[in-house]
């Protein structure tokens, strides 16, 4: 059975470690497909000391510090001794969540782009704060993907998602000599819903952020559609 979101599916944030695992094997995989010769696409993981110091409870003065497991893609040149040329950063809680995390992710994709990198960050979670690029185009939006060129003056394209419509089909930029790969994060999100074996999800549980009532009304109309 298939989620109840045409889009990204909010409940997917609660498994987040297991989800971003599995969409940076199918990244990886997709675009290995399309990679030209001497470029490879390998799976970096990274331990984030995730540090929760956003707005806390007056009474609560303990920072919260939980040691997250952080996935990426990273498409490296072979010829040139594994020189990055794009890193792709499915965002995750340890990134957007607390000041401190926030600070440190910015500065690791700032160094990324001075290095002659591209970067693609796709944020597919609802809490938190944005990193590198604000929706203009739906400010309202769920979800942000934003994919920057280095020859470009470091100006990022930014593309607004929702849990209501479908995800998009996103270029992946490598070097400025090649055309740009494609990811279809629809279809490998679906991918990643299937075989995690997510139709076990109890939609029953509340969100966190919450929906709004228009949403939620939405929800709960697909949900209906999907039990009949």
């Amino acid at each position: 059975m298939p989620s109840p979101f045409p889009g990204m599916d909010p409940f997917l944030e609660a498994h987040w470690g297991d989800v971003q695992t599995r969409l940076a094997v199918s990244f990886a995989v997709n675009l290995r497909k399309q990679l030209p010769g001497g470029l490879v696409a390998r799976v970096e993981e990274s331990v984030v000391l995730g540090i929760d110091d956003d707005d806390s409870p007056p009474t609560d003065t303990a920072t919260q510090i939980v040691p997250r497991t952080q996935r990426s893609v990273h498409i490296y040149d072979a010829m040139m001794k594994m020189k990055l040329i794009t890193a792709i950063e499915l965002i995750g809680p340890a990134n957007k969540v607390g000041v401190k995390n926030r600070e440190a992710y910015r500065t690791r994709a700032s160094k990324a782009l001075e290095a002659g990198a591209s970067l693609v960050e796709i944020d597919l979670i609802r809490q938190g704060e944005y990193l590198l690029c604000r929706p203009q185009t739906d400010p309202d939006g769920h979800y942000s993907i934003c994919v920057v060129r280095p020859w470009d003056d470091a100006k990022g394209d930014v593309v607004a998602a929702r849990f209501d419509e479908p995800l998009p089909t996103i270029p992946v930029p490598l070097r400025k000599k090649n055309p740009a790969l494609k990811l279809d994060l629809q279809r490998l999100l679906n991918r990643v819903y299937r075989d995690g074996g997510y139709e076990i999800l109890d939609y029953t549980q509340s969100l966190h952020p919450r929906m709004t009532v228009v949403e939620n009304r939405w929800f709960q109309l697909q949900l209906k559609n999907r039990n009949r």
